[in-house]
Protein backbone atom coordinates (compact mmCIF):
# COMPACT_ATOMS: atom_id res chain seq x y z
CA UNK A 1 0.00 0.00 0.00
CA UNK A 2 2.94 2.30 0.67
CA UNK A 3 4.44 1.80 -2.79
CA UNK A 4 3.15 4.03 -5.62
CA UNK A 5 1.08 2.32 -8.31
CA UNK A 6 2.96 1.30 -11.39
CA UNK A 7 -0.09 1.23 -13.69
CA UNK A 8 -2.80 3.72 -14.55
CA UNK A 9 -0.46 6.70 -14.55
CA UNK A 10 -2.00 9.52 -16.59
CA UNK A 11 0.62 10.63 -19.13
CA UNK A 12 1.51 14.32 -19.25
CA UNK A 13 1.58 15.90 -22.68
CA UNK A 14 3.00 19.24 -23.68
CA UNK A 15 0.62 21.98 -24.71
CA UNK A 16 2.03 21.84 -28.22
CA UNK A 17 1.14 18.16 -28.51
CA UNK A 18 -2.33 18.72 -27.08
CA UNK A 19 -2.96 21.54 -29.57
CA UNK A 20 -1.80 19.27 -32.37
CA UNK A 21 -4.25 16.58 -31.25
CA UNK A 22 -7.09 19.10 -30.91
CA UNK A 23 -6.50 20.38 -34.43
CA UNK A 24 -7.66 17.04 -35.81
CA UNK A 25 -10.95 17.03 -33.90
CA UNK A 26 -14.32 18.30 -35.07
CA UNK A 27 -16.05 21.33 -33.62
CA UNK A 28 -18.47 19.10 -31.74
CA UNK A 29 -15.58 17.13 -30.19
CA UNK A 30 -13.82 20.32 -29.15
CA UNK A 31 -16.96 21.58 -27.43
CA UNK A 32 -17.26 18.26 -25.61
CA UNK A 33 -13.60 18.24 -24.53
CA UNK A 34 -14.01 21.75 -23.13
CA UNK A 35 -15.82 20.23 -20.15
CA UNK A 36 -12.92 17.94 -19.12
CA UNK A 37 -10.87 20.47 -17.17
CA UNK A 38 -10.13 24.15 -17.00
CA UNK A 39 -6.84 23.71 -18.84
CA UNK A 40 -8.38 21.66 -21.62
CA UNK A 41 -11.37 24.02 -21.68
CA UNK A 42 -9.22 27.01 -22.59
CA UNK A 43 -7.10 25.16 -25.13
CA UNK A 44 -10.05 23.44 -26.84
CA UNK A 45 -12.07 26.61 -27.22
CA UNK A 46 -9.08 28.68 -28.31
CA UNK A 47 -8.45 26.10 -31.02
CA UNK A 48 -12.14 26.17 -31.94
CA UNK A 49 -12.20 29.97 -32.21
CA UNK A 50 -8.99 30.05 -34.24
CA UNK A 51 -10.77 28.09 -36.96
CA UNK A 52 -13.12 31.04 -37.42
CA UNK A 53 -10.43 33.70 -37.55
CA UNK A 54 -10.65 34.78 -33.90
CA UNK A 55 -7.23 35.59 -32.47
CA UNK A 56 -6.04 36.37 -28.96
CA UNK A 57 -5.94 40.07 -29.87
CA UNK A 58 -9.67 39.89 -30.63
CA UNK A 59 -10.21 38.44 -27.16
CA UNK A 60 -8.09 41.17 -25.59
CA UNK A 61 -10.02 43.94 -27.37
CA UNK A 62 -13.43 42.31 -26.77
CA UNK A 63 -14.19 42.67 -30.49
CA UNK A 64 -15.18 39.70 -32.66
CA UNK A 65 -15.80 39.50 -36.39
CA UNK A 66 -16.62 35.93 -37.38
CA UNK A 67 -19.19 33.51 -38.78
CA UNK A 68 -21.96 32.01 -36.69
CA UNK A 69 -20.09 28.71 -36.26
CA UNK A 70 -17.97 30.29 -33.54
CA UNK A 71 -20.99 31.29 -31.43
CA UNK A 72 -21.22 27.98 -29.49
CA UNK A 73 -17.57 28.31 -28.48
CA UNK A 74 -18.04 31.96 -27.50
CA UNK A 75 -21.05 30.97 -25.40
CA UNK A 76 -19.11 28.23 -23.57
CA UNK A 77 -15.83 30.13 -23.15
CA UNK A 78 -15.22 31.00 -19.51
CA UNK A 79 -12.01 32.90 -20.18
CA UNK A 80 -13.85 35.53 -22.23
CA UNK A 81 -15.33 37.79 -19.60
CA UNK A 82 -16.57 40.56 -21.88
CA UNK A 83 -17.76 41.02 -25.46
CA UNK A 84 -18.22 44.63 -26.55
CA UNK A 85 -18.65 44.12 -30.29
CA UNK A 86 -19.86 41.03 -32.13
CA UNK A 87 -20.28 40.81 -35.88
CA UNK A 88 -21.71 37.51 -37.15
CA UNK A 89 -22.23 36.18 -40.64
CA UNK A 90 -24.79 33.38 -40.78
CA UNK A 91 -23.93 31.03 -43.64
CA UNK A 92 -26.09 28.34 -45.22
CA UNK A 93 -25.69 25.50 -42.73
CA UNK A 94 -27.61 22.61 -41.22
CA UNK A 95 -26.52 23.89 -37.81
CA UNK A 96 -28.34 27.19 -38.20
CA UNK A 97 -30.80 26.48 -35.37
CA UNK A 98 -27.94 25.48 -33.05
CA UNK A 99 -26.06 28.70 -33.77
CA UNK A 100 -29.17 30.82 -33.21
CA UNK A 101 -29.79 29.13 -29.85
CA UNK A 102 -26.13 29.69 -28.91
CA UNK A 103 -26.44 33.37 -29.81
CA UNK A 104 -29.46 33.73 -27.51
CA UNK A 105 -27.40 32.13 -24.72
CA UNK A 106 -24.46 34.38 -25.47
CA UNK A 107 -26.69 37.45 -25.14
CA UNK A 108 -27.32 36.59 -21.50
CA UNK A 109 -23.65 37.01 -20.59
CA UNK A 110 -22.80 39.75 -18.14
CA UNK A 111 -21.87 42.43 -18.85
CA UNK A 112 -24.14 42.48 -21.93
CA UNK A 113 -22.88 42.95 -25.47
CA UNK A 114 -23.06 46.59 -26.59
CA UNK A 115 -22.89 46.14 -30.35
CA UNK A 116 -24.16 43.21 -32.47
CA UNK A 117 -24.21 43.06 -36.27
CA UNK A 118 -25.95 40.11 -37.93
CA UNK A 119 -25.58 39.28 -41.61
CA UNK A 120 -27.37 36.44 -43.39
CA UNK A 121 -26.21 34.78 -46.60
CA UNK A 122 -28.79 34.24 -49.39
CA UNK A 123 -30.93 31.15 -48.84
CA UNK A 124 -32.82 29.06 -51.43
CA UNK A 125 -36.52 29.76 -51.04
CA UNK A 126 -37.30 26.13 -50.24
CA UNK A 127 -34.59 26.06 -47.56
CA UNK A 128 -35.09 29.48 -46.02
CA UNK A 129 -34.80 29.26 -42.22
CA UNK A 130 -38.05 29.72 -40.35
CA UNK A 131 -37.30 30.92 -36.89
CA UNK A 132 -38.57 33.67 -34.65
CA UNK A 133 -36.04 36.37 -35.45
CA UNK A 134 -38.15 39.01 -33.70
CA UNK A 135 -37.97 36.90 -30.55
CA UNK A 136 -34.21 36.55 -31.00
CA UNK A 137 -33.76 40.33 -31.26
CA UNK A 138 -35.91 40.76 -28.18
CA UNK A 139 -33.59 38.34 -26.39
CA UNK A 140 -30.52 40.23 -27.59
CA UNK A 141 -31.76 43.46 -25.98
CA UNK A 142 -33.16 41.76 -22.88
CA UNK A 143 -30.83 43.68 -20.55
CA UNK A 144 -32.17 47.02 -21.90
CA UNK A 145 -35.89 46.29 -22.04
CA UNK A 146 -36.66 48.68 -19.19
CA UNK A 147 -36.05 51.63 -21.55
CA UNK A 148 -37.38 52.46 -25.05
CA UNK A 149 -36.16 50.56 -28.11
CA UNK A 150 -36.10 52.35 -31.49
CA UNK A 151 -36.24 50.32 -34.71
CA UNK A 152 -35.26 51.81 -38.09
CA UNK A 153 -35.95 49.84 -41.28
CA UNK A 154 -36.62 50.60 -44.98
CA UNK A 155 -40.34 50.45 -44.12
CA UNK A 156 -40.63 52.62 -41.03
CA UNK A 157 -39.19 54.11 -37.88
CA UNK A 158 -40.87 52.84 -34.72
CA UNK A 159 -40.39 52.90 -30.97
CA UNK A 160 -41.39 50.34 -28.32
CA UNK A 161 -41.75 51.86 -24.88
CA UNK A 162 -41.71 50.17 -21.47
CA UNK A 163 -45.08 49.24 -20.03
CA UNK A 164 -46.14 47.88 -16.69
CA UNK A 165 -47.28 44.25 -16.67
CA UNK A 166 -50.98 43.56 -17.00
CA UNK A 167 -53.16 43.35 -13.90
CA UNK A 168 -53.21 39.55 -14.14
CA UNK A 169 -49.43 39.35 -14.21
CA UNK A 170 -49.11 41.75 -11.30
CA UNK A 171 -51.59 39.68 -9.30
CA UNK A 172 -49.63 36.51 -10.10
CA UNK A 173 -46.44 38.21 -8.92
CA UNK A 174 -48.07 39.16 -5.62
CA UNK A 175 -49.29 35.61 -5.08
CA UNK A 176 -45.78 34.28 -5.62
CA UNK A 177 -44.45 36.82 -3.14
CA UNK A 178 -46.90 35.75 -0.40
CA UNK A 179 -44.92 34.44 2.56
CA UNK A 180 -41.72 35.99 1.29
CA UNK A 181 -40.16 38.86 3.20
CA UNK A 182 -38.38 40.05 0.10
CA UNK A 183 -40.06 42.84 -1.81
CA UNK A 184 -40.79 41.88 -5.41
CA UNK A 185 -40.93 45.09 -7.51
CA UNK A 186 -43.19 45.38 -10.53
CA UNK A 187 -41.01 44.86 -13.60
CA UNK A 188 -41.44 47.36 -16.41
CA UNK A 189 -40.36 46.19 -19.88
CA UNK A 190 -40.99 47.28 -23.45
CA UNK A 191 -44.21 46.04 -24.99
CA UNK A 192 -43.44 42.90 -27.01
CA UNK A 193 -46.32 43.33 -29.46
CA UNK A 194 -45.30 46.91 -30.17
CA UNK A 195 -41.71 45.76 -30.62
CA UNK A 196 -42.67 43.06 -33.14
CA UNK A 197 -44.78 45.49 -35.18
CA UNK A 198 -41.68 47.54 -35.89
CA UNK A 199 -40.03 44.43 -37.36
CA UNK A 200 -42.74 43.53 -39.85
CA UNK A 201 -40.15 43.79 -42.62
CA UNK A 202 -38.90 40.30 -41.66
CA UNK A 203 -42.28 38.75 -42.46
CA UNK A 204 -42.30 40.49 -45.85
CA UNK A 205 -38.76 39.57 -46.86
CA UNK A 206 -39.01 36.00 -45.57
CA UNK A 207 -41.51 35.28 -48.36
CA UNK A 208 -38.67 35.74 -50.82
CA UNK A 209 -36.24 33.66 -48.79
CA UNK A 210 -34.31 36.73 -47.66
CA UNK A 211 -33.18 37.64 -44.16
CA UNK A 212 -31.95 41.24 -44.02
CA UNK A 213 -28.92 42.30 -42.03
CA UNK A 214 -29.52 43.69 -38.54
CA UNK A 215 -27.49 46.08 -36.41
CA UNK A 216 -28.12 46.40 -32.66
CA UNK A 217 -26.67 49.04 -30.34
CA UNK A 218 -27.46 49.13 -26.63
CA UNK A 219 -26.87 52.03 -24.26
CA UNK A 220 -26.47 52.33 -20.51
CA UNK A 221 -28.39 54.86 -18.40
CA UNK A 222 -28.80 57.81 -18.43
CA UNK A 223 -29.19 57.42 -22.21
CA UNK A 224 -32.87 58.10 -23.08
CA UNK A 225 -33.13 54.91 -25.15
CA UNK A 226 -32.04 51.42 -24.23
CA UNK A 227 -31.36 50.09 -27.73
CA UNK A 228 -31.29 51.07 -31.40
CA UNK A 229 -32.05 48.39 -34.00
CA UNK A 230 -31.37 49.11 -37.68
CA UNK A 231 -32.66 46.59 -40.23
CA UNK A 232 -30.92 46.51 -43.62
CA UNK A 233 -29.14 49.82 -43.21
CA UNK A 234 -27.82 49.71 -46.80
CA UNK A 235 -31.41 49.61 -48.08
CA UNK A 236 -32.50 52.82 -46.34
CA UNK A 237 -32.15 55.69 -48.81
CA UNK A 238 -34.97 57.91 -47.52
CA UNK A 239 -35.44 58.44 -43.77
CA UNK A 240 -39.03 59.36 -42.97
CA UNK A 241 -41.06 59.20 -39.80
CA UNK A 242 -44.68 57.99 -39.76
CA UNK A 243 -47.25 60.66 -38.81
CA UNK A 244 -48.28 58.92 -35.59
CA UNK A 245 -44.75 58.56 -34.22
CA UNK A 246 -43.90 60.80 -31.30
CA UNK A 247 -40.35 61.01 -30.01
CA UNK A 248 -39.18 63.20 -27.18
CA UNK A 249 -36.39 65.69 -27.76
CA UNK A 250 -33.94 63.42 -25.92
CA UNK A 251 -35.01 60.34 -27.91
CA UNK A 252 -34.74 62.18 -31.24
CA UNK A 253 -31.32 63.53 -30.32
CA UNK A 254 -30.13 60.06 -29.32
CA UNK A 255 -31.40 58.61 -32.60
CA UNK A 256 -29.61 61.22 -34.74
CA UNK A 257 -26.44 60.89 -32.66
CA UNK A 258 -26.08 57.13 -33.16
CA UNK A 259 -27.83 56.42 -36.48
CA UNK A 260 -25.55 55.61 -39.41
CA UNK A 261 -27.02 54.86 -42.88
CA UNK A 262 -24.32 54.44 -45.55
CA UNK A 263 -26.54 55.15 -48.60
CA UNK A 264 -28.94 57.74 -47.22
CA UNK A 265 -30.14 60.11 -49.97
CA UNK A 266 -33.01 61.97 -48.36
CA UNK A 267 -34.02 62.80 -44.82
CA UNK A 268 -37.33 64.28 -43.69
CA UNK A 269 -36.91 65.23 -40.04
CA UNK A 270 -40.06 67.09 -39.14
CA UNK A 271 -41.57 65.62 -36.01
CA UNK A 272 -39.60 66.00 -32.80
CA UNK A 273 -37.24 68.76 -31.73
CA UNK A 274 -33.62 67.78 -31.31
CA UNK A 275 -30.41 69.34 -30.11
CA UNK A 276 -28.34 71.04 -32.76
CA UNK A 277 -25.16 69.13 -31.76
CA UNK A 278 -27.02 65.90 -32.59
CA UNK A 279 -28.10 67.36 -35.93
CA UNK A 280 -24.52 68.47 -36.57
CA UNK A 281 -23.29 64.93 -35.89
CA UNK A 282 -25.99 63.40 -38.12
CA UNK A 283 -25.14 65.63 -41.08
CA UNK A 284 -21.40 64.98 -40.76
CA UNK A 285 -21.94 61.19 -40.84
CA UNK A 286 -24.05 61.17 -44.02
CA UNK A 287 -22.13 62.60 -46.99
CA UNK A 288 -24.56 60.95 -49.45
CA UNK A 289 -27.48 63.26 -48.53
CA UNK A 290 -29.12 64.91 -51.52
CA UNK A 291 -32.31 66.22 -49.86
CA UNK A 292 -32.50 67.48 -46.30
CA UNK A 293 -35.77 68.61 -44.72
CA UNK A 294 -35.46 70.10 -41.25
CA UNK A 295 -38.90 71.29 -40.18
CA UNK A 296 -39.47 72.38 -36.56
CA UNK A 297 -36.57 70.23 -35.42
CA UNK A 298 -34.55 72.71 -33.37
CA UNK A 299 -34.83 72.29 -29.63
CA UNK A 300 -35.59 75.50 -27.72
CA UNK A 301 -32.95 74.43 -25.22
CA UNK A 302 -30.18 75.31 -27.72
CA UNK A 303 -30.17 79.13 -28.04
CA UNK A 304 -26.57 79.22 -29.23
CA UNK A 305 -25.75 78.32 -32.82
CA UNK A 306 -23.83 75.08 -33.33
CA UNK A 307 -20.27 75.14 -34.66
CA UNK A 308 -19.88 75.54 -38.43
CA UNK A 309 -20.07 72.41 -40.52
CA UNK A 310 -16.75 70.98 -41.80
CA UNK A 311 -15.83 71.90 -45.34
CA UNK A 312 -16.18 68.34 -46.65
CA UNK A 313 -19.80 67.58 -45.66
CA UNK A 314 -22.92 67.47 -47.87
CA UNK A 315 -21.00 67.22 -51.16
CA UNK A 316 -24.13 65.94 -52.99
CA UNK A 317 -26.82 68.15 -51.43
CA UNK A 318 -29.36 69.37 -54.01
CA UNK A 319 -32.35 70.57 -51.94
CA UNK A 320 -32.51 71.86 -48.39
CA UNK A 321 -35.69 72.74 -46.50
CA UNK A 322 -35.89 74.31 -43.04
CA UNK A 323 -36.22 77.38 -40.88
CA UNK A 324 -34.19 80.48 -41.65
CA UNK A 325 -32.14 79.89 -38.48
CA UNK A 326 -31.11 76.39 -39.52
CA UNK A 327 -30.46 77.33 -43.12
CA UNK A 328 -28.44 80.35 -42.05
CA UNK A 329 -26.23 77.96 -40.08
CA UNK A 330 -25.78 75.55 -43.00
CA UNK A 331 -25.47 78.12 -45.80
CA UNK A 332 -22.88 80.20 -43.93
CA UNK A 333 -20.74 77.13 -43.16
CA UNK A 334 -17.63 76.38 -45.28
CA UNK A 335 -18.98 73.47 -47.41
CA UNK A 336 -19.19 74.58 -51.08
CA UNK A 337 -22.45 72.65 -51.79
CA UNK A 338 -21.73 72.52 -55.54
CA UNK A 339 -25.02 70.80 -56.46
CA UNK A 340 -27.39 72.82 -54.29
CA UNK A 341 -30.21 73.98 -56.59
CA UNK A 342 -33.32 74.52 -54.44
CA UNK A 343 -33.56 76.27 -51.05
CA UNK A 344 -36.82 76.32 -49.11
CA UNK A 345 -37.05 78.75 -46.19
CA UNK A 346 -39.84 78.39 -43.66
CA UNK A 347 -40.47 81.79 -42.06
CA UNK A 348 -42.38 80.93 -38.90
CA UNK A 349 -41.72 83.89 -36.66
CA UNK A 350 -38.02 83.88 -37.44
CA UNK A 351 -36.11 87.07 -36.95
CA UNK A 352 -34.96 89.16 -39.84
CA UNK A 353 -31.34 88.58 -38.85
CA UNK A 354 -31.45 84.84 -39.56
CA UNK A 355 -33.31 85.43 -42.84
CA UNK A 356 -30.73 87.93 -44.02
CA UNK A 357 -27.88 85.66 -42.90
CA UNK A 358 -29.41 82.77 -44.85
CA UNK A 359 -29.66 84.89 -47.99
CA UNK A 360 -26.09 86.12 -47.61
CA UNK A 361 -24.96 82.52 -47.37
CA UNK A 362 -27.06 81.73 -50.42
CA UNK A 363 -25.28 84.47 -52.35
CA UNK A 364 -22.14 82.30 -52.32
CA UNK A 365 -24.02 79.27 -53.73
CA UNK A 366 -24.03 80.16 -57.41
CA UNK A 367 -25.49 76.77 -58.44
CA UNK A 368 -28.75 77.52 -56.61
CA UNK A 369 -31.39 78.98 -58.91
CA UNK A 370 -34.66 78.33 -57.01
CA UNK A 371 -35.76 79.99 -53.76
CA UNK A 372 -38.96 78.93 -52.01
CA UNK A 373 -40.35 81.02 -49.13
CA UNK A 374 -43.11 79.56 -46.94
CA UNK A 375 -44.60 82.52 -45.07
CA UNK A 376 -46.19 81.34 -41.82
CA UNK A 377 -45.53 84.02 -39.22
CA UNK A 378 -43.07 86.48 -40.71
CA UNK A 379 -42.63 88.16 -44.09
CA UNK A 380 -39.39 89.66 -45.49
CA UNK A 381 -41.04 92.88 -46.67
CA UNK A 382 -41.90 93.71 -43.06
CA UNK A 383 -38.22 94.40 -42.41
CA UNK A 384 -37.45 98.15 -42.51
CA UNK A 385 -34.28 97.77 -44.57
CA UNK A 386 -35.50 95.48 -47.36
CA UNK A 387 -35.23 98.33 -49.87
CA UNK A 388 -31.76 99.46 -48.70
CA UNK A 389 -28.73 99.16 -51.02
CA UNK A 390 -27.38 96.45 -48.74
CA UNK A 391 -30.52 94.31 -48.93
CA UNK A 392 -29.41 90.65 -49.25
CA UNK A 393 -31.92 90.04 -52.07
CA UNK A 394 -29.82 92.25 -54.33
CA UNK A 395 -26.91 89.78 -54.05
CA UNK A 396 -28.91 86.93 -55.62
CA UNK A 397 -28.81 87.46 -59.40
CA UNK A 398 -28.53 83.69 -59.88
CA UNK A 399 -32.01 83.12 -58.40
CA UNK A 400 -34.26 82.76 -61.43
CA UNK A 401 -37.22 80.94 -59.87
CA UNK A 402 -39.00 82.41 -56.80
CA UNK A 403 -41.96 80.69 -55.12
CA UNK A 404 -44.01 82.32 -52.37
CA UNK A 405 -46.48 80.33 -50.27
CA UNK A 406 -48.82 82.34 -48.02
CA UNK A 407 -50.02 80.42 -44.96
CA UNK A 408 -52.28 81.58 -42.16
CA UNK A 409 -51.69 83.79 -40.16
CA UNK A 410 -49.47 85.45 -42.77
CA UNK A 411 -51.07 88.08 -44.93
CA UNK A 412 -50.65 89.04 -48.53
CA UNK A 413 -49.12 92.53 -48.69
CA UNK A 414 -50.18 95.36 -50.96
CA UNK A 415 -49.27 94.59 -54.52
CA UNK A 416 -47.13 97.73 -54.76
CA UNK A 417 -45.08 96.67 -51.75
CA UNK A 418 -44.62 93.15 -53.07
CA UNK A 419 -43.71 94.46 -56.51
CA UNK A 420 -41.04 96.73 -55.01
CA UNK A 421 -39.59 93.76 -53.12
CA UNK A 422 -39.59 91.52 -56.22
CA UNK A 423 -37.53 94.08 -58.13
CA UNK A 424 -34.63 93.39 -55.74
CA UNK A 425 -34.10 90.01 -57.47
CA UNK A 426 -32.47 91.10 -60.71
CA UNK A 427 -32.28 87.64 -62.26
CA UNK A 428 -35.88 86.51 -61.83
CA UNK A 429 -37.50 84.69 -64.74
CA UNK A 430 -40.39 82.95 -62.98
CA UNK A 431 -42.47 83.76 -59.88
CA UNK A 432 -45.15 81.47 -58.42
CA UNK A 433 -47.67 82.66 -55.83
CA UNK A 434 -49.48 80.09 -53.64
CA UNK A 435 -52.38 81.22 -51.45
CA UNK A 436 -55.85 80.22 -50.24
CA UNK A 437 -57.35 82.71 -52.70
CA UNK A 438 -56.53 83.29 -56.33
CA UNK A 439 -53.98 86.02 -56.98
CA UNK A 440 -54.39 85.97 -60.74
CA UNK A 441 -55.41 89.63 -60.78
CA UNK A 442 -52.10 90.52 -59.18
CA UNK A 443 -50.22 88.47 -61.75
CA UNK A 444 -51.79 90.52 -64.53
CA UNK A 445 -50.41 93.71 -62.96
CA UNK A 446 -47.00 92.17 -62.29
CA UNK A 447 -46.63 90.95 -65.88
CA UNK A 448 -47.06 94.51 -67.13
CA UNK A 449 -44.59 95.95 -64.61
CA UNK A 450 -41.91 93.23 -65.01
CA UNK A 451 -42.51 91.72 -68.48
CA UNK A 452 -39.37 89.58 -68.44
CA UNK A 453 -40.78 87.50 -65.54
CA UNK A 454 -43.49 84.84 -65.83
CA UNK A 455 -46.03 85.15 -63.00
CA UNK A 456 -48.32 82.26 -62.07
CA UNK A 457 -50.91 82.05 -59.28
CA UNK A 458 -51.99 78.84 -57.56
CA UNK A 459 -54.58 77.98 -54.90
CA UNK A 460 -53.22 75.87 -52.05
CA UNK A 461 -54.50 72.30 -52.31
CA UNK A 462 -55.27 72.06 -48.58
CA UNK A 463 -57.61 75.05 -48.87
CA UNK A 464 -59.66 73.89 -51.87
CA UNK A 465 -61.94 71.80 -49.67
CA UNK A 466 -62.59 74.49 -47.07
Amino acid sequence: MASPPTTGVQPRFSDELILEILSHLTDADLLSLATVSKHIHDMALLGHLARYGISESDIETNSFDTTSGAVPALSAARFITRIDMLRLRFLLSLKFDRDVAALATLARRLPPIKSIDLEFSPWPRNRAPRFDIQGLLLELISSCRSRPAITVSPLMVSIARPRKPSRARRLLGRLRAVGSKKHVPTKITIDEEQFRQGLIIFSIMRQGGILPSVSIRTFDPPAPIGSLIVVRAAGITDLRFPPGLRLSSAEMSALLTHLRLPLLRGSHLSLSPTSEPALHSFICRHPTLQTLRLISIVSKECPAAPPPLPSDVLPQLEHIFGSSRLLAWILTSPPPLPYLAVITLELDGSTGDSYRAALRGLAARSAADTLVLKLIGWAPWNAPDFAAPTAPERALPHITDLRLTFHFPSYVPRNALLLQWLRLFSGLREVSLFDALSLEAWCVVFRKEIPQVTFTAYILAENKTR
